[in-house]
């Protein structure tokens, strides 16, 4: 397929918050993964995506960890990084898999996650038990998914 996987270990903040930005641009990634509080750290040292991006083939940006901010999306978009995909995805390694996330036919909208994965039963709740698709509520899994693992290493009784 030609696809080359590129990781980093370390700081992403270091040397500079640039530093992910320019291996980006330098290994002329396509797809980056990256977390919700890192796009925040470099919208608040005022990076300038175009600056290291202008001639990059990146198309693009995963986000994953926390929600992904109104403003930063805000922040990829109007810093000259219109033309790619900002795809925020709600997962984990525990199930191996995500339960939504991004979609390149569907419109990106900021502080949104696009859609649920296929063959996932996910919705949301509100404080009150009550299912919800606008506002915030906590991110529920209804039905078991073909990724999720049958057991937990260590956890002997299934409580975990």
């Amino acid at each position: 397929t030609g696809a080359t996987l590129v990781t980093v270990d370390g700081s992403p903040g270091y040397p500079d918050m640039n530093h992910l930005w320019d291996i980006v641009a330098r290994e002329s990634i396509t797809h980056f993964g990256t977390s919700a509080r890192y796009l925040a750290a470099c919208r608040k040292a005022g990076l300038k995506l175009s600056d290291t991006l202008s001639d990059s083939p990146l198309r693009v940006i995963f986000s994953t960890g926390s929600p992904l901010l109104p403003e930063d999306y805000d922040w990829v978009y109007n810093d000259g990084a219109r033309d790619l995909l900002l795809g925020s995805i709600a997962g984990g390694t525990d199930i191996c898999g995500c339960f939504v996330g991004s979609c390149p036919i569907l419109p990106v909208r900021r502080g949104e996650i696009q859609c649920r994965f296929l063959g996932v039963d996910a919705t949301a709740y509100d404080d009150q038990g009550q299912e919800v698709s606008q506002g915030r509520g906590e991110l529920v899994c209804r039905q078991p998914l073909p990724s999720m693992p049958v057991a937990f290493w260590s956890d002997p009784d299934g409580s975990r």
